[in-house]
């Protein structure tokens, strides 16, 4: 199971109830432009998620959002990666 999660062709990364990051598998670190997991990173002091899509994560509810992510503002302040440019995430 634990090979199949890390080799599937789609991003999964998984949060614990605090918002901290507790695993990627490795399309997600190809596709965020890093290259070994972060734990400083923390869903709740992502600067670009709504702060209503923050409210429903934390209330324990489903969401399901699409938001372009401005690599070249973000690297700087918050993820340590090597891509710059945008991309559009459906999550």
């Amino acid at each position: 199971l634990n090979s199949m999660y890390k080799n599937l062709p789609v991003g999964i990364i998984i949060y614990d109830s605090e918002g901290n990051l507790l695993s990627l598998n490795r399309k997600s670190l190809e596709t965020l432009g890093i290259t070994d997991h972060q734990p400083q990173f923390n869903i709740f002091e992502e600067p670009n998620m709504p702060q209503e899509i923050k409210a429903t994560i934390t209330n324990g509810e489903d969401v399901e959002y699409e938001q372009e992510y401005p690599f070249n503002d973000v690297t700087r302040r918050y993820l340590n990666s090597s891509r710059s440019g945008s991309l559009f995430f459906h999550s």
